[in-house]
């Protein structure tokens, strides 16, 4: 059996298997290009809520609950609920728990615009009703980044950075300090 945050890693190591070296293969199949955006969506929720049950900012049940994350597939919503559960503001502490002690640049602006961006609003809602899984979006729903392979990238390494964020949020939680934002040291 695997865990979340093998799954994660799963999605986003189909979603660069995909795209190979180059996006070429995307070019010249465009099909296979819903498949590609919601892999790489799979992965970011699975790993936000692995983040959540982990650190016991949520249970697996609340993950799913249609209240809380509309229907458990709401990426933006599942953040939320993580940030509310830690008292902080907007889209801070997740994002930056997920993307702490990553070198790369782009992971977390990537990340970000994929959790919050209004960019990637219609993408994201076409995901969480499963119209992007079956290709039944209307034309402006599928937002893509224009250079592929920094996204695919961005996705894997914060699921491969699980453990680094689990731990941060986790002694987020047990401090005693009530701030809605926090720093992190990272090594």
């Amino acid at each position: 059996m695997y865990n979340l945050q093998e799954i994660a890693l799963a999605y986003a190591k189909g979603a660069s298997r995909i795209i190979g070296e180059d996006d070429s293969y995307l070019n010249s199949n465009q099909e296979v290009i819903p498949v590609f955006i919601s892999l790489l969506f799979q992965s970011l929720e699975i790993t936000l809520k692995h983040l959540g049950i982990e650190s016991k900012l949520f249970t697996k049940k609340e993950s799913r609950d249609r209240k809380l994350t509309n229907n458990g597939h709401g990426i933006k919503e599942i953040a939320e609920l993580a940030n509310a559960r830690l008292g902080a503001d907007k889209n801070y502490p997740v994002v930056m728990a997920l993307t702490a002690g990553i070198e790369n640049s782009q992971t977390s602006e990537i990340i970000n615009a994929m959790i919050f961006s209004s960019k990637f609003e219609p993408t994201r809602s076409s995901y969480q009703s499963r119209s992007l899984a079956y290709s039944q979006f209307q034309a402006g729903e599928l937002q893509i980044l224009d250079n592929l392979k920094p996204w695919v990238i961005a996705v894997e390494e914060v699921a491969e950075n699980l453990p680094a964020a689990i731990k941060i949020v986790s002694e987020w939680q047990a401090s005693k300090v009530n701030s809605t934002t926090f720093a992190i040291w990272y090594k």
